[in-house]
């Protein structure tokens, strides 16, 4: 993710597939088209348990707010 976006919180809203895969981000609040394309980026990397009803799982759009974190920085073994 771009250095810029660190610390910024967004809304998004996403379709869940049976499987859990993100199947489409829209951005809600909180950037642009440029923001929007690198949330949507990251977002094949995300997996969900979707919903069961009746034990079958459903597909789902829902909303969610993202804050944006760097990673953690890891020390080099000693």
């Amino acid at each position: 993710m771009r250095k810029t976006m660190e610390g910024n919180n967004y809304i998004v809203s996403i379709d869940i597939g049976t499987d859990g895969k993100v199947r489409n981000l829209i951005l809600k609040k909180g950037g642009d088209t440029t923001i929007e394309k690198a949330l949507q980026q990251a977002s094949t990397l995300w997996q969900f348990i979707p919903i069961l009803k009746d034990g079958v799982p459903e597909a789902r759009t829902v909303g969610i707010p993202i804050r944006v974190k760097a990673p953690a920085q890891q020390s080099a073994p000693q």
